[in-house]
């Protein structure tokens, strides 16, 4: 993902073409191929060049007429229908070559102004100076793949796709925001999806646009998740489809002819991995495809490594396999000199760091099978239930027996349903008591922390896992940490099962059969895929990699470790219990936290930013492995697919 960054001096002075520079080359790291910046009165875009495809020689910042600018990180999706539609109001465009992604955004700008992001679809962060309207218009995509930061002092707008990069800017404080400094300690994530860190530092949350006129900062969602039926006459018809959308998804990801793919021996990477190698097989040119697995062997019961060599047999691409039991024991301590936010330091998933590191070594695009859990894993309780308080019972009878046909078992709303959930929802994990007392109450943190255990309203219906990750603090989590920003490496993550015309399809789908145990991807992968893995079912890792560290000198080093003076104002540090101790996954990985927070505030306190010295230093370091895992299983098997 190529590096951008723009300033708007809301005073009318020139932009500061050093610093602006300065601020441009902190991108390197991301986009290492071409920097340029561009200025005009008080505008300036600067672009960082990550080369992924033959247009990234086409100038950037890009403009076609030279009064509207654009810098964009995008790479835009459905590019012949986009075309054709702007064709109708662009004539000479269908007898011209091929749009560029970047000329796309600014050609669809042209057409229909703000509007432009109704037809827009693929992972972007981008913003347009208009110079005839004198505003500035910004954008993050529907699924939050790009990121986008902002501050706006009394003087200046700076915006940029990494964050560490708006604190370059002398007008951008670097005052904590100790409510995220909370929910960190609290969760391990931040809940709200505006803040960062720090305090004059804003994230454009995904699916919404900015506008910058007349000193004054508007944000607007252009999209949210809804529900569009989708209905077929027979079952092969939604499986047809099904493979269809997936395969012009991952087709409009494969701009490159060296992709890497994290596949573990499960369904939704290894379905990616096959749909690539069938892609290539459409196509006239040739995929130096590399598959990359991590197993836990030598820390408990892991079989990945056998179905993930089935895979990769059978669709003859060559895998590595990591060790991860002994290299999350490696003493490193990973991003904690270059960490954007205290989210990012993990000292347990040391493999994470490898990973992205050997993906990057063989290309500068990976495809993983992130997330078909969230869209194709939806249990039929709550349709059941919806269509029980709505009285159509006619209807929840045919649905019943749907499930039974399918299923060949009784479906799930018993006794013992009822009481499994009920159950769920009273574990709530004990308040840390090693949170600095004024803080708590500062913050009011045991309310927040209450507010959190309890449980949550549903976000729809029948679809309510797939609402609840969509508009949860999860995914935003996840993808900053696979964005270069935070891994530092130039290496662009795609996501083929967030298309979001792909996702679309998947909400429309009828819960029985199709997204019950993933049954949709399967009946795709028939013939596909071998069979033990078609059919294998869903498994979590059959132990903890946080807990199978409790032995190691790692853990006994943070054990250790001796707290600056500023982890006081969070953490009483004597009140943080042992982790060699902790017989308990939950307050292993809570209680690392304190650990990682002063190791991000040593780095944070430690090194100014706004020095060009220290610039350089940052800049030099680029080699230090990166973070991509906030917490816990969820994300680390996000990574394997």
């Amino acid at each position: 993902m190529s590096g951008i960054v723009g300033i708007v001096n809301l005073d009318g002075q020139p932009v500061d073409r050093d610093l602006l520079t300065r601020m441009t080359g902190s991108l390197t790291f991301r986009g290492p191929d071409q920097c340029d910046v561009w200025t005009r009165d008080n505008v300036g875009f600067g672009h960082a060049l990550l080369r992924t495809k033959a247009d990234n020689q086409i100038p950037k910042p890009l403009s076609l007429d030279g009064k509207v600018w654009l810098t964009a990180h995008a790479r835009i999706d459905g590019q012949p229908e986009l075309t054709a539609k702007l064709s109708a109001s662009i004539p000479t465009l269908e007898h011209n070559s091929t749009p560029s992604d970047d000329e796309l955004i600014l050609l669809a700008y042209q057409v229909w102004g703000k509007d432009c992001l109704l037809h827009l679809i693929g992972d972007f962060a981008f913003a347009i100076w208009d110079g005839p309207k004198q505003q500035l218009f910004c954008a993050r995509d529907q699924m939050g793949i790009g990121q986008f930061y902002f501050a706006s002092t009394s003087n200046s707008f700076v915006f940029s796709n990494t964050l560490n990069c708006l604190r370059l800017h002398p007008a951008v404080s670097s005052s904590l925001n100790e409510v995220v400094v909370g929910d960190y300690l609290l969760f391990g994530l931040n809940q709200d999806e505006v803040s960062t860190v720090f305090s004059d530092i804003q994230r454009l949350p995904k699916s919404h646009s900015l506008l910058l006129k007349s000193g004054e900062v508007r944000t607007n969602r252009y999209w949210a998740p809804s529900i569009e039926p989708v209905h077929y006459k027979s079952n092969p018809e939604y499986i047809e489809r099904f493979k269809e959308l997936l395969d012009t998804s991952v087709a409009d990801r494969l701009t490159t002819t060296d992709v890497a793919i994290p596949m573990s021996g499960g369904l939704d990477s290894s379905m990616i991995a096959a749909t690539a190698r069938s892609c290539e097989r459409k196509s006239s040119g040739k995929l130096n495809l590399a598959a990359y697995c991590v197993t836990y062997e030598g820390a408990f019961f892991d079989d990945e490594r056998e179905f993930a060599s089935q895979v990769a047999g059978s669709l003859e691409i060559p895998i590595e396999f990591l060790d991860a039991a002994s290299i999350n024991r490696e003493p490193n301590s990973r991003t904690s000199d270059h960490a954007p936010e205290p989210f990012d330091v993990d000292p347990f998933y040391v493999v994470s760091d490898e990973l992205m590191n050997r993906m990057s070594a063989h290309s500068r695009v990976a495809l993983t099978g992130w997330d078909g859990d969230t869209f194709m894993s939806e249990t039929p309780r709550h349709l059941f239930h919806h269509l029980w308080r709505t009285r159509r019972i006619g209807k929840l009878s045919i649905e019943m027996l749907r499930y039974m046909y399918f299923q060949h078992t009784p479906p799930p709303i018993g006794v013992r349903t009822w009481w499994q959930h009920r159950n769920a929802s009273l574990q709530i994990p004990a308040f840390p008591n090693w949170i600095n007392e004024e803080f708590v109450r500062k913050l009011n943190l045991v309310d927040r922390w209450k507010q959190f255990g309890a449980t949550q309203s549903m976000d729809h219906s029948t679809r309510p896992s797939a609402f609840r990750t969509l508009n949860g603090p999860m995914w935003n989590a996840l993808f900053a940490r696979f964005d270069p920003g935070v891994t530092r490496l130039p290496l662009e993550i795609r996501h083929p099962l967030l298309d979001l015309r792909l996702v679309n399809y998947l909400l429309g789908l009828p819960v029985v059969p199709w997204t019950i145990g993933k049954r949709i991807l399967r009946e795709a992968a028939r013939g596909i895929l071998p069979e033990a893995v078609r059919r294998r079912n869903k498994t979590p890792l059959s132990g903890d990699p946080g807990m199978a560290l409790r032995s190691s000198t790692k853990v006994r080093e943070i054990d250790s470790f001796r707290p600056t003076p500023e982890l006081a104002d969070y953490v009483q540090r004597d009140a943080v219990p042992p982790l060699t101790t902790e017989i308990d996954s939950n307050a292993l990985w809570m209680n690392v936290r304190p650990f990682s927070l002063n190791e991000w505030l040593s780095y944070y306190h430690n090194v100014d930013l706004k020095s060009p010295v220290a610039l350089n230093d940052k800049n030099r370091k680029n080699s230090h492995k990166p973070s991509v895992t906030p917490n816990q299983e969820a994300l680390h098997k996000a990574q394997a697919g």
